[in-house]
């Protein structure tokens, strides 16, 4: 299982196992979800220790500024690190001078030889693919000095950056608050760190201050503002101190901001850190993103993949309107997407649009938008598409077909989909009545369908659909049988329906258990409320009963018939 890095506490730690340095996973610490100033829906991340000691800034030989032709410069936006910690060049090629007067820190250019890094890979080739697409760029507020630079700040982007002393909880620097202090820095506790065994072994400089379990300095993008060489750093007991951008005494923990969504283990390792779990977003595939102009119905298919063989949903909507919702895709199927002759005819002349949307089970998504314009024909059906209410009875449906061009027009007339008769050059301009032949055939209680699609002799097409619900056009039914003790003689039947003057039957039998019923027609004595003889004297059974059955017919103007009840005595 997995949960987004979002759920992590401050101070928690992550770690990608791809992403290492000196031969070990970095480690790193969360600074603060949706910190302000940073990209929306991110996290903020500090390695947890300190991975490296390193020069700020090498000394410049060429630079008219004496203190850094001596010591380096102070200002973070050209430094040697800010460079170095976002390069992914191989080994000694990452530098490239960033002014005129700038030096690579090499072994003459830091402070006693210690720790050149000029021909290191850069710090970003440490990297995991996945790690280093995920890091967001940000812009740091960052403060120049006063001697050189003009004083003031600056605003820099990068992926991996250095901290500001506001940002640690520390001053701000010339009363300049470099962004704010993220979370996991409240106190002087907080910002105390240590170097990792790696970082220790790796070093040239050696003091025995320098051990395993023991706290050191770190670097900040601050600089000492009244100076053009010293920058800040965090003080091994997390006090505020400065030195000599040249040294390569004091240590470096970079900082980078990822999304919050990232997945990660549920438990961390044996560290302590959980390990983030790369997962893929799904993948849309179609094959074109533009169908062009359209005046005739069309199909296109997509198909959804997802690398890690995830459960997928998708959405397919239409201009914001969702047309069809897959709670699980089956991955690598063919879907298809039909736009009929009725859904064409509702839309509007000009661009529309589809989307199709994936979300794996972990948050992941993809958009696949597909275009299409919609462009008017030059034949015509008269009428508008739309509900021509309930029918019982074969009813007359006319309409007209044109061109603008006076070309040639085929109708053709479907029912529920089915092609019931084609008009070889319709006449245009000319009532044409739809064959409603069928009409008898037609399932009652239910909506069906009336569409035509006419089409000119360049093939251009107009499609107009109209629905109607049928109903039956009678009520019929069949009492119970009531069982006798002989065959029953005469029977009076009473009715009570609407309308009151509604054609009807009713029929009648004492021969309801005969193999085969004899019906007897009473309509006329049910009229005058009359008993009705029965003429029937055959019986094939010992058995005897009387039933009867009413069929109370619509005319043109009755929707609904209603029968409230029925009565029956015999003898």
């Amino acid at each position: 299982m997995a949960k987004a890095l979002k759920t992590l506490a401050v101070g928690a730690k992550v770690k990608d196992t791809g992403t290492t340095y000196n031969g070990k996973p970095i480690l790193f610490t969360i600074m603060e979800h949706d910190h302000a100033g940073d990209p929306a829906g991110t996290t903020a991340l500090i390695t947890s220790n300190i991975i490296t000691l390193k020069c700020f800034d090498a000394i410049e030989a060429s630079n008219n500024d004496s203190g850094r032709k001596s010591y380096g410069n102070n200002r973070y936006s050209v430094s040697n690190l800010k460079q170095w910690l976002n390069s992914d060049a191989e080994a000694g090629k990452w530098y490239a001078a960033q002014h005129s007067a700038d030096a690579a820190p090499n072994n003459s250019n830091v402070w006693s030889n210690y720790n050149e890094y000029d021909q290191e890979k850069g710090f970003l080739a440490n990297f995991s693919a996945k790690m280093k697409n995920a890091l967001q760029t940000v812009t740091k507020r960052t403060v120049k000095n006063t001697v050189t630079d003009s004083g003031s700040y600056e605003e820099v982007s990068q992926k991996v950056f250095l901290l500001s002393t506001t940002e640690v909880g520390l001053a701000n620097e010339n009363n300049i608050a470099e962004g704010s202090v993220y979370a996991l820095f409240p106190t002087a506790n907080s910002r105390i760190a240590k170097p990792t065994a790696e970082a220790i072994s790796n070093s040239e400089y050696k003091s025995t201050n320098i051990e395993t379990g023991k706290s050191w300095r770190w670097w900040l993008r601050t600089p000492n503002s009244g100076s053009s060489y010293d920058a800040r750093y965090v003080y091994s007991d997390g006090t505020l101190n400065y030195n000599y951008a040249y040294y390569g005494n004091s240590g470096v923990r970079p900082a980078c901001v990822v999304a919050s969504s990232i997945f990660v283990s549920d438990t961390p390792d044996s560290d302590g850190a959980y390990t983030i779990l790369w997962n893929s977003a799904p993948n849309i595939t179609t094959a074109s993103e533009n169908l062009g102009d359209k005046n005739t119905p069309f199909s296109f298919t997509y198909t959804i993949t997802d690398a890690d063989n995830d459960t997928v949903s998708a959405t397919v909507t239409l201009d914001g309107t969702n047309i069809q919702t897959l709670s699980e895709a089956v991955l690598g199927h063919e879907y298809s997407i039909n736009m009929t002759a009725q859904a064409l005819t509702q839309l509007a002349t000009g661009a529309h649009t589809y989307a199709i949307k994936a979300v794996d089970a972990y948050g992941n998504e993809s958009t696949k938008t597909i275009k299409f314009n919609k462009v008017a024909s030059s034949v015509a059906i008269s009428g508008e598409d739309g509900s021509m209410g309930t029918k019982w009875n074969p009813f007359q449906y006319a309409y007209q077909v044109t061109d603008e061009d006076g070309k040639a027009i085929t109708a053709k007339e479907f029912i529920d989909d089915e092609l019931t008769r084609t008009v070889e050059n319709a006449p245009q301009g000319t009532d044409i009545i739809f064959d409603m032949s069928k009409f008898a055939e037609l399932q009652s209680e239910e909506t069906h369908t009336l569409m035509i699609e006419a089409v000119n002799a360049d093939g251009d097409e107009a499609f107009r659909t109209v629905n109607f619900k049928k109903l039956a056009d009678k009520l019929m039914f069949e009492l119970k049988p009531i069982e006798t003790d002989a065959p029953a003689e005469k029977i009076m039947v009473e009715a009570d329906f609407e309308p009151k003057d509604a054609e009807r039957l009713i029929e009648v039998t004492n021969c309801v258990y005969n193999a085969e019923v004899i019906w007897e027609d009473m309509t006329a004595e049910a009229r005058e409320r009359k008993p009705h003889e029965f003429q029937n004297k055959n019986f094939d059974s010992e058995r005897y009963g009387v039933a009867a059955r009413v069929t109370i017919k619509k005319d043109d103007t009755t929707e609904r018939v209603y029968c409230y009840g029925v009565a029956l005595q015999y003898d």
